[in-house]
């Protein structure tokens, strides 16, 4: 397999019986799918080898912007996306098969900035509450306020409306 990044080759490296490609061009690593919750947690030590494995490599000279072809399929675009609510760290996924690029350093970066699943729920939770509810709020006192002069309006044609007096015509009846 080559590197997306660089042509280079790509090792395939063994952590706690998880395979992962690492290229030897950039220090950049390719997980299949799933399998970088194995390595995404501070308390996963098979995270730590990798992390240390990565830093061995150069990355100078890397053109970071590039967007880059899948190495599992070639004729497949990476589309970038920022894993968390913190918009701090891109990553490249495959829409295809799933997997997951990830540049130098940026598994380092991750592992900091959620030490744990439930750091990364929080950090969305706060993201939602305070970026999200007050627009959800504020357009459901809009819709309140449009229901209510909906029923003034529904109570007007109930009161212009002959049917509304006329004994049986009630339910439902226009005239």
């Amino acid at each position: 397999m080559k590197c997306p990044r660089t042509g280079a080759n790509m090792k395939e490296v063994e952590i706690n019986k998880v395979k992962v490609d690492i290229s030897e061009g950039c220090g950049g690593v390719w997980f299949d799918n799933l399998e970088f919750e194995k390595f995404d947690e501070a308390r996963e030590s098979a995270g730590d080898k990798l992390v240390d494995l990565m830093a061995s490599y150069k990355k100078e000279g890397i053109d970071l912007s590039k967007r880059v072809n899948c190495p599992r399929c070639p004729d497949t675009v990476l589309m970038r996306h920022f894993e968390s609510p913190l918009r701090k760290i891109q990553i490249d996924q495959c829409p295809s098969c799933g997997g997951i690029w990830l540049d130098a350093g940026e598994l380092a970066d991750y592992r900091k900035l959620f030490p744990t699943e439930e750091a990364r729920k929080k950090a969305g939770d706060e993201f939602i509450a305070k970026s999200i509810m007050p627009i959800l709020e504020a357009e459901s006192r809009k819709s309140q306020e449009a229901l209510g002069n909906a029923r003034r309006v529904a109570n007007v044609f109930r009161f212009i409306c002959p049917s509304y007096y006329i004994p049986g015509k009630q339910q439902g009846a226009a005239f």
